[in-house]
């Protein structure tokens, strides 16, 4: 149940952040909200496929997925 609360967590963080871009910067913020939603999607299969592996740095992985989901997102501004 720890592994889905923080895949909850980290959807709400990630999708929290983009609602305040769209209210901002419009048009380049679908853009990041759907890269967002594609990183979302690949990181859930990432955790899943790697989760016996990483059992104790999950916690560590998803610090690392949220900052690649905003990190992304300010370089498709700067494009």
């Amino acid at each position: 149940m720890n592994f889905l609360n923080s895949i909850i967590f980290l959807i709400k963080v990630c999708l929290q952040n983009h609602c305040i871009y769209i209210i901002s910067f419009e048009l380049y913020t679908v853009f990041n909200y759907a890269v967002c939603c594609s990183l979302i999607y690949i990181s859930f299969f990432f955790f899943f496929f790697f989760f016996f592996f990483f059992f104790l740095k999950t916690s560590y992985n998803i610090y690392v997925i949220i900052f690649n989901c905003n990190f992304y997102g300010y370089i498709s501004k700067i494009i």
